[in-house]
């Protein structure tokens, strides 16, 4: 049985394959390569570079903030209407409304948080 995978086979090596490592390497980079990539000899605008740098650092900062912001929106909006509720006379659990403030304090929390942490 042949081991050794020839250069037009497309199909998965088998566990006792004993070939060179030289053959297993896929091209993976690690955060070290990109950033000596991203170095001073290169001919990127130092702006555009410095924002790449902090993306690689600091990844999805921009989903979290977009959920952060959406969770902190709802929580406001039931606070809102929870509060206007009560205003009219209903019964609002004092319970409900812990959970809307704490919401409204957490997810505000998280947000000034993610804006302030610089890595």
């Amino acid at each position: 049985m042949n081991l050794r995978p020839t250069d037009y086979e497309s199909v998965a090596l088998p566990l006792s394959y004993t070939g060179s490592r030289r053959n297993l390497t896929f091209g993976i980079y690690g955060l070290q390569t990109l950033t000596d990539n991203l170095g001073k000899g290169s001919n990127l605008d130092p702006q555009l570079r410095d924002k790449l740098l902090q993306e690689l650092k600091t990844p999805w900062r921009g989903l979290r903030r977009a959920i952060w912001i959406a969770f902190l929106g709802s929580s406001t909006i039931g606070l809102f209407v929870m509060s206007l509720r009560g205003l009219a006379g209903e019964d609002v659990p004092l319970s409900d409304a812990g959970i809307q403030i704490s919401a409204v304090m957490i997810f505000g929390f998280l947000l000034f948080w993610d804006k302030k942490t610089k890595n």
